[in-house]
């Protein structure tokens, strides 16, 4: 009979990391007793998730990312599950893994006892989660230059974000959340982290051997480029390009890396004391969890804070955008892009 740990995120926490290094070591894992189901197309299980939960998200990108229709979302799921069924069934596992940071999100009563039905099937006999937090100001950061890689617009962030993730897991098995610092975390290092919490001993070095820590940070100018992009104000470089944006933010992350200049970015002064003085739940997380984010404020009301909040709409309203590099960008990315659209870059597409 296995356990049923869940991987939650959030976001920007090195969750690919974990999930690159389980699903190389999935061999191995399974027979140290631990199934963790390779995906099929995304490093996380945002496939399966639907299945588990019975509900598919609410956001449009977010549904983009699953498959080209809602009849086709629901059937990939399904043969998720399946699939998930299959091991569980071969391998008889003491421990099934799932790992999805689109799961850090508010679930429904509903949600959560369709996900503990669908791991009773499966002979799962008890749930934990597990969660890698950021605190309000770095976490207001990394939303920001996420969004923007996909979306014209940074999506609101919740006040009570830790409460209306942790919360409805609380009530139901043991969480189990972590400060997402290198203080904290068990060798200073998530992927370590999580293998002395989860796995047995006898497969962690070789997950930690095989986690690689590439996510690329994009400068502030790279965020700029891509806000401008989804919003119409900067056209892809060709029709190959623009039939996928991923094509473009590839040609923004190599223009980013190629013009002089990068830097990480960083929150305008005074927005890391909004996002601490606009977040309602940090003593709930500090009495349940025993994680401090509450720090200097700056003296702002939550209401001032919210106001303050609310204004924030372009990437240059959270960081410094030097201009000049955003131009460079822009002109480096236009003639990659023609290069890419020459004669020959598409017979080679054509025929590879």
């Amino acid at each position: 009979m296995a356990h049923l740990t869940l991987h939650i995120g959030h976001d920007k926490t090195g969750s690919t990391a974990v999930q690159r290094a389980l699903a190389h070591e999935a061999g191995a894992l399974r027979a140290a007793g631990v199934v963790f189901p390779v995906p099929a197309r995304h490093d996380n299980h945002q496939i399966l998730w639907p299945a588990l939960t019975g509900t598919l998200p609410d956001d449009p990108v977010q549904m983009q990312t699953l498959a080209p229709s809602v009849q086709a979302a629901w059937a990939n799921a399904d043969a998720a599950l399946h699939d998930l069924e299959t091991l569980v069934r071969e391998h008889g596992p003491d421990h099934v893994v799932l790992s999805n940071e689109m799961a850090f999100r508010a679930w429904s009563d509903a949600e959560l006892d369709r996900l503990a039905s669908v791991a009773k099937s499966m002979g799962v006999t008890g749930m934990s989660a597990l969660a890698y937090l950021r605190d309000p100001a770095s976490y207001m950061m990394s939303v920001v230059q996420q969004d923007v890689k996909k979306r014209p617009r940074f999506r609101p962030i919740s006040a009570s974000r830790y409460r209306d993730a942790l919360g409805p897991f609380v009530e139901r098995m043991p969480v189990t959340a972590v400060a997402f610092d290198r203080a904290t975390l068990i060798g200073g290092d998530v992927v370590a982290d999580f293998c002395a919490r989860v796995l047995p001993e006898e497969t962690r070095a070789g997950v930690i051997a095989a986690a690689k820590r590439d996510n690329e940070t994009f400068s502030a100018e790279a965020m700029a480029v891509m806000e401008a992009y989804f919003r119409g104000e900067i056209e892809a470089p060709s029709r190959w390009h623009g039939q996928r944006p991923q094509r473009v933010k590839r040609l923004v992350a190599e223009a980013d890396r190629k013009v002089p200049g990068y830097a990480r970015p960083r929150l305008k002064d005074g927005l890391a004391e909004v996002a601490r003085a606009r977040a309602t739940d940090l003593d709930w997380l500090a009495d349940r969890f025993g994680i401090d984010f509450t720090g200097d404020t700056g003296g702002i009301t939550q209401d001032e804070a919210e106001a303050r909040f609310a204004e924030l709409t372009d990437v240059a309203h959270v960081t410094e955008v030097d201009r000049d590099r955003f131009d460079a960008i822009v002109a480096e990315v236009a003639e990659a892009g023609r290069r890419e659209s020459g004669l020959f870059p598409r017979l080679r597409r054509l025929f590879s």
